[in-house]
């Protein structure tokens, strides 16, 4: 079968990251040294609907080394 398109990639995206965010834990987002929380309340902005992106990171957070659950 054709399957079910998740989200909408453009030619030069990729997937760098990928975690299950258990619901009201903090989302810990890691990029060149550095560490941004966004907390539960915030998620709802980043979240898009399927096949949708969601709003992106803030510039200094362009490349993702890792997710982490907090």
């Amino acid at each position: 079968g054709k399957g079910n398109k998740l989200i909408g990639l453009k030619p030069d995206e990729e997937i760098s990251a990928l975690t299950i965010l258990p619901e009201g834990k903090n989302l810990l987002v890691e990029s060149l040294g550095r560490t941004m929380t966004i907390k539960p309340d915030d998620w709802k902005a980043y979240v898009g609907t399927r096949a949708n992106r969601g709003m992106l990171l803030s510039k200094g957070y362009t490349k993702v080394s890792q997710l982490l659950v907090g």
